[in-house]
């Protein structure tokens, strides 16, 4: 079984069809979120499903795919009948298909080799919820909205979203991040965390935690709310 750490959108018009797809995938360990269309811009995801029968003779499926490509490269697998198959020829940017009726086991191959694909070529990118680290471009994104960070406010957040869950003190951080040979003191570590949190934990997102007595550590905190400390 998938550890529970892969999200799997789900996009159908038939509601019975999108559950019997949600059911399979969750008894194997992913995380699965149906919507309708025009809703899947806001939700983040590893890869998509599409139920390409109940979409097509609505003709959306060319909204879709602009819309599921308009803020992240997320992969596809369309489920369709064979008579429908002739979709596919306009539409190369779906990574893959499986013709109906579906087998949950062949479903669940393809997604984890479309995941372990896409994992390899995305080895530059750093994703924690709908925050987006390249480190290729050196750019930092929250649902798809660059922000705008200064060079060490940059270097912070890759250093310690690269070290997910660890925590490091403030002189561990001026060591990895500002150098060797920073004379500052570990004040200039609060200054900077806060302004990147400033930034980046926008809404109700919470990405950096106050470890009490020892410094800071990075991961997705915004469903656990924890408190953080005064001034820092």
């Amino acid at each position: 079984m998938v550890k529970a750490k892969y999200r799997i959108l789900i996009l159908s018009n038939d509601t019975a069809e999108a559950g019997r797809i949600k059911s399979a995938l969750e008894l194997q360990g992913f995380a699965c979120i149906v919507v309708q269309p025009g809703e899947e811009s806001m939700i983040v995801a590893d890869l998509a499903v599409i139920d390409v029968d109940s979409l097509a003779l609505s003709n959306q499926i060319e909204a879709l795919l602009t819309e599921l490509r308009q803020k992240e490269r997320r992969p596809v697998i369309a489920l369709l009948q064979p008579d429908v198959l002739h979709i596919l020829r306009a539409h190369a940017d779906i990574e893959d298909f499986i013709l109906k009726p579906w087998d949950v086991r062949e479903l669940v191959f393809r997604i984890q080799r479309i995941i372990r694909r896409t994992e390899s070529s995305n080895s530059h990118i750093i994703v924690c919820n709908d925050l987006r680290i390249d480190t290729e471009k050196c750019e930092v994104s929250i649902a798809g909205m660059l922000l705008d960070l200064t060079f060490t406010e940059y270097e912070l957040l890759k250093f310690l979203a690269s070290h997910k869950g660890k925590a490091f003190s403030r002189e561990a951080l001026l060591t990895d991040v500002w150098g060797y040979n920073y004379y500052g003191g570990e004040r200039t570590v609060d200054v900077h965390i806060r302004r990147l949190r400033s930034k980046i934990e926008v809404g109700s997102r919470i990405f950096i935690e106050t470890v009490r007595n020892i410094g800071y550590k990075f991961d997705d905190f915004s469903s656990k709310s924890p408190p953080k400390a005064p001034n820092s």
